[in-house]
């Protein structure tokens, strides 16, 4: 799948003008309604109105160009799919910094855009250069390096992008990118970008208020590595700190916009030989990948080392996104320790933007959650909360902070979101926070084994009905996605198989909602 289109978008307008073979493919993904124009009606019309007409015969000189161009460069069948107009304009569409343009902003952008393709090992941009374009990869991929090139940082692969902060400031590249494979991209020059806006104006506004902000994020980062060495500033350019968070089992599944925006939230932190990263007992509000260094997860006296992280490594996911208490403690294990810190603020504010990545999130956290008390089943609870809060997740690391004996479920709102007692999460929460097993004697059993049975309590009948408050309370459908967010919150909540049914029913109430 190269592209999806949702409501409102277009396709196959060239064929229009000019006697074409359809290039791609185009199916249903779901029930819909489509508006088809033949182009003899289209003809007809166009005879009765001559000014439009002559407009339209610039689009399609264009249009006709464009096709030219590509014909020209010899493409193979994928780059021919993904270099399709269409192809594009959904490609743009994605671009935070573009979130609020129409239709006819991405289809003017699209035809300025300038095809490049890449052979492997041609630099695309260089570190220290000058910047005065953004790239779109459309097909083969990229990495993102060191100077020398012996270090790879991340990778780019198709629909990824890069440089959007020098179509509005003058800034050098903070890192190199090469193509790995024939790399098929776009080039939007700072110009072209410029004169599109013209006709734009409200557009240009927002565009450069956005961009302003990231500008800043931008400067933010720059500035917290000043003093670093060279490899560790290069870890933490957003290109490669994308990469990191690909890693991540709970991020896996989003796109590459919804990562690009929380990159650029993600700040730094140094440490000292045996300064302690977080603590035992302490509240989850961050998680953190090891930059340059070394951690070890300790027992609560700092006694007895569970498990260590170099790296590239991270851990705290899971417990930022079930909003638990640390189950173990993370201390410094080198000379020095830089570590890349995500906030749960960071999420949230992420999360605004990109309501349907609720979903992703909390059914992943939740599959690792489950994975983790399986792991964990019948060992001492001790050990088992402090090796659960590194629980190493593949080659690059990974945990979650899980504590076999006190699991009770928090879902990733915001604090005044929280105490509301009138709150649909808190609610919820109510319904469904998992507590300690007893015994028949009705002592409370701390065992790791117990917490796995206490995990899946909660009755199906019981979210039914608070997920149907939720309903009633969203009738319209302009609040729909407030609707969405709500059925992603439930998904932190319960477990299984009911889980899953609960929050399929929210979301297809949430379509049917948005249809009417």
């Amino acid at each position: 799948v190269v592209a999806e289109f949702q409501p409102g978008s277009f396709f196959g307008e060239v064929g229009l003008f000019f006697r074409i073979t359809r290039t791609a493919t185009v199916r249903a993904a779901s029930t819909l309604i489509l508006f088809k124009l033949a182009a003899e009606d289209l003809h007809a019309l166009l005879q009765t109105r001559p000014d439009i007409n002559s407009r339209i015969q610039e689009e399609a000189r264009l249009r006709f160009e464009y096709n030219q161009l590509r014909s020209k460069a010899m493409l193979s069948n994928t780059q021919e799919v993904a270099t399709e107009m269409e192809v594009v304009r959904e490609t743009l569409k994605t671009i935070p910094l573009f979130k609020t343009a129409s239709n006819a902003f991405f289809d003017e952008l699209a035809l300025k855009l300038k095809l490049k393709i890449y052979q492997p090992n041609d630099l695309i941009i260089q570190k220290g250069e000058r910047g005065g374009s953004m790239f779109f990869v459309m097909d083969g991929t990229a990495s993102v390096e060191s100077e020398d090139g012996r270090t790879k940082y991340g990778e780019l692969r198709p629909f990824a992008f890069f440089g959007e902060v020098a179509l509005f400031y003058e800034v050098n590249r903070t890192a190199t990118v090469r193509a790995r494979t024939v790399c098929t991209c776009f080039e939007l020059m700072k110009d072209v970008l410029q004169s599109v806006l013209k006709h734009h104006p409200v557009l240009a506004d927002t565009m450069r208020e956005k961009a302003a902000q990231n500008y800043n994020l931008f400067l933010a980062r720059q500035a917290a590595l000043h003093d670093a060495p060279a490899h560790v500033r290069l870890s933490f350019a957003e290109e490669a700190t994308i990469e990191k968070l690909k890693q991540v089992p709970t991020f896996r599944g989003c796109s590459h916009a919804f990562l690009q925006s929380l990159a650029s939230l993600t700040t730094v932190r140094s440490f000292k030989d045996h300064d302690v990263v977080v603590k035992n007992g302490d509240p989850s509000k961050e998680m953190f990948f090891v930059l340059d260094g070394a951690v070890e997860v300790v027992s609560p006296d700092g006694a007895t080392v569970f498990d260590r992280l170099d790296n590239g490594q991270f851990f705290g996911e899971v417990g930022l996104i079930k909003g638990m208490v640390r189950s173990a403690s993370v201390r410094v294990a080198s000379p020095t320790c830089i570590v890349i810190e995500v906030s749960k603020a960071a999420v949230l504010s992420v999360l605004k933007e990109y309501p349907g990545a609720y979903e992703t999130i909390a059914l992943e956290a939740e599959k690792r959650y489950a994975a983790i008390l399986g792991r964990l089943a019948d060992r001492p609870v001790t050990a088992a909360a402090a090796v659960s809060e590194a629980s190493t997740y593949g080659p690059g690391g990974g945990g979650g902070d899980v504590s076999p004996d006190n699991v009770s479920v928090a879902t990733v709102v915001p604090d005044d979101t929280a105490t509301s007692p009138d709150s649909p999460a808190n609610g919820l929460r109510r319904l469904f926070s998992v507590r300690r097993s007893h015994s028949d004697d009705g002592t409370q059993q701390p065992s790791a084994s117990g917490a796995v049975s206490a995990a899946s309590a909660g009755k199906a009948d019981r979210r039914s009905i608070a997920l149907g408050d939720i309903f009633r309370r969203r009738k319209n459908s302009k609040e729909t996605a407030a609707l969405q967010n709500e059925a992603a919150e439930s998904a932190l909540v319960g477990s299984g198989r009911e889980r899953a049914q609960s929050v399929g029913q929210v979301l297809e109430a949430a379509k049917a909602s948005s249809a009417k």
